[in-house]
């Protein structure tokens, strides 16, 4: 039962905002129970496990006795207190309730005459009965907040966190004859209230070192400096003229097209990772069409896009042959036909992904996609989409793009806002509350799901961007409750600044859609409060793509157009000469990480088709130097800058 609830996992669902006390925390707390899933339900059971071993004890300790347990444990998990010096979480919210019956006969004696162990008369029997009553049994998490010790640091400082059981208990005496009585004929317990309450308080206090993990001795540190703070500035590449920047994004463009679109495709070709970077493709054509300087370009802008929004409603397509609305990670022709429509999970053998594989044809031709969907696919899907729909004014291709976005975002509403897929029916429906965030594969049996519902500002970009290009504000309005707790997964994120890179680009691209077709103005002030500590902890990481981001955001001085300009030259710099980072002097090292951020012309790709701004600008790797084979780091960076100058 360990593990059920983690500190770090209870901060991401918890706020510290300043006027917490006036929240209603109904909607947030619906949020956590279907985050939480399973997990619920292993915590009842080691509480119902935990109840049946005081009976256990007390047998074990005075074999006469008999006791019976019940517990009503329906009670749900959620928060108790919201304010600015303390938040409190419990495990139940109220609390469960516990009722027990103990009994034993403390005396016994012949009320006549014993002959031969025989009692010529009648028997008289003392027994002893207690009920038991433990009410408000809640284990109870307490993280207390304050400001950072640096003042320019607008992340709060963890500094308290304290956790407990809780409970209310009453022993009862439910017998006619009163023990002090019992006493005179038979030594039994000699103070039945005070034992019965010493095992009870055993059982719970074990049940309270196997409900919560341990806290880690660091974590009163968190989420302290970030990494790198203090570094040297980035090398000027003031030898790289407007020009040449144009004439790379010119070239990308063409080696998109000539070796990423192939026969029968859509989507840009990629192993593993389709559908985003599809979908950041698509965000550079529509800037693109937006800043055009002639025809030609628009109109070419325009069909790349056409085929991107006719890939994805065949990546929905494909996931349909599963359940509607679901998105297949991955697509390719499969022009061999070995395996039939539908959905087919298969050995890893034949998936070099170790993921199921459907089958399906379109236009007359068969394909194959693996799909394990997740959210950095989705974040992809929306950002081309609503930037498209926004910047492209063409009636079909909106068209397009409002069913695809119908289909993708009310698949996640039937479905609790989980990601899933199972190979076995039954598990269908089960899957929409009871998986969130796991991945099981044995005996050919798959399971998977990933949850919107635990991230608030990812879940809230998905209906911003509904109500922007299908004019259904309703759901943004039912769960808009939770935009001042969406800093929280954003600030956990921040605790570490190397590892999991990816996260960053995830907690930009959605802190941007919400700012940017979020129409509700106090909502906004939340998600720059998020951007405002994703600004802190990644501004001096010298990434052009995250730098922009925020500024198209509203977030962050118009100087930073220049510093992500300078990085967009140092990209150019990037030659095909491998990059020896570890033996070059000049470059302070902390362990197996440089010390500061690496210049993006000193940064290796990590990988054959690579998005540089996902990836950690400590890692030292030797390796390829050279600029990303597809360039859509580049090219979509690019547009972007392009985009913010011309406004």
């Amino acid at each position: 039962m360990k593990h059920v609830v983690s500190v770090a996992a209870l901060l991401v669902l918890v706020s510290a905002d300043c006027h917490a006390q006036e929240q209603d925390l109904t909607v947030f707390n619906s949020l956590l129970l279907a985050s939480l899933g399973s997990e619920i339900d292993v915590a009842r059971s080691g509480v119902a496990q935990a109840i049946g071993r005081i009976c256990d004890d007390v047998r074990r300790q005075r074999p006469s006795a008999q006791c019976s347990v019940q517990g009503n444990l329906s009670d749900q998990p959620g928060f108790e207190k919201i304010a600015e010096d303390e938040i409190v979480f419990s495990f139940p919210r109220h609390g469960w309730s516990v009722h027990g019956e103990v009994s034993e006969q403390v005396a016994k004696w012949c009320n006549g005459i014993v002959i031969s162990g025989r009692c010529i008369g009648v028997w008289v029997r003392i027994v002893a009965r207690f009920s038991v009553d433990v009410t408000n049994l809640r284990g109870r998490v307490s993280v207390g907040l304050g400001p950072a010790a640096n003042p320019l640091d607008p992340r709060p400082q963890i500094y308290s966190v304290n956790r407990e059981i809780k409970y209310d208990i009453r022993v009862t005496e439910n017998h006619d004859w009163p023990v002090d009585i019992a006493q005179v004929f038979s030594n039994s317990f000699t103070n039945p209230e005070a034992e019965i309450r010493k095992e009870i308080n055993a059982q719970i206090d074990k049940l309270g070192s196997d409900f919560f993990v341990q806290i880690p001795p660091d974590f009163l540190a968190l989420p302290g400096p970030p990494r790198g703070l203090g570094g040297p500035p980035a090398p000027l590449a003031n030898e790289v003229s407007d020009a040449q920047l144009l004439a790379l994004a010119d070239s990308m463009e063409r080696n998109i097209i000539q070796t990423q679109f192939l026969p029968d495709m859509n989507l840009l070709w990629d192993g593993g990772d389709q559908a985003i970077w599809s979908g950041h493709y698509l965000a550079a054509q529509a800037l693109r069409y937006a800043d055009a300087a002639t025809v030609e370009e628009r109109t070419e802008a325009l069909q790349n896009a056409a085929r991107i929004v006719q890939g994805i409603a065949d990546l929905l397509d494909l996931g349909a042959t599963l359940r509607e609305g679901l998105v297949a990670k991955t697509m390719r022709p499969d022009p061999v036909g070995k395996w039939g429509d539908g959905p087919r999970f298969v050995p890893a053998v034949e998936s070099d992904q170790k993921n199921p594989l459907f089958v399906r044809t379109i236009r007359g031709v068969r394909y194959v996609g693996e799909s394990q969907p997740t959210q950095n696919q989705y974040l992809g899907l929306l950002l081309g989409q609503a930037l498209a729909y926004e910047f492209i004014n063409d009636v079909e291709l909106r068209g397009g793009i409002r069913s695809n976005l119908s289909r993708m975002i009310n698949g996640l509403k039937s479905s609790n806002f989980h990601l899933y897929i199972s190979n076995r029916n039954e598990d269908l429906d089960r899957l929409r509350a009871n998986y969130p965030g796991h991945l099981y594969f044995k005996n050919g049996d798959w399971i998977w799901s990933e949850t919107f519902a635990k991230d608030a500002h990812k879940l809230l970009a998905l209906l911003a961007v509904d109500q922007y290009v299908n004019g259904d504000r309703s759901a943004l309005d039912q769960y808009g409750a939770i935009a001042p707790q969406t800093w929280l997964p954003v600030w956990v994120d921040t605790f570490d600044t190397h590892g999991s890179y990816y996260k960053f680009n995830l907690d930009h691209g959605y802190l941007f859609l919400l700012m940017r077709y979020d129409p509700d103005g106090l909502r906004r002030s939340h998600y720059a409060r998020a951007l405002s500590m994703l600004a802190y902890a990644t501004g001096h990481h010298q990434n052009p793509y995250f730098e922009l981001l925020r500024l198209l955001s509203g977030n962050g001085s118009p100087l930073l157009a220049d510093e992500a300009l300078n990085g967009l030259k140092l990209y150019s710099r990037r030659g095909d000469i491998p990059i020896d980072n570890y033996n070059d002097p000049s470059i302070e090292k902390d362990g197996a990480l440089a010390k500061y951020p690496l210049s993006v012309d000193r940064r290796h790709r990590q990988g054959y088709r690579d998005f540089l701004w996902q990836r950690s600008p400590f890692e030292i790797q030797l390796g390829e130097g050279g600029m990303s084979t597809v360039g859509i780091d580049y090219l979509l960076a690019y547009r972007l800058h392009h985009h913010f100058r011309s406004q």
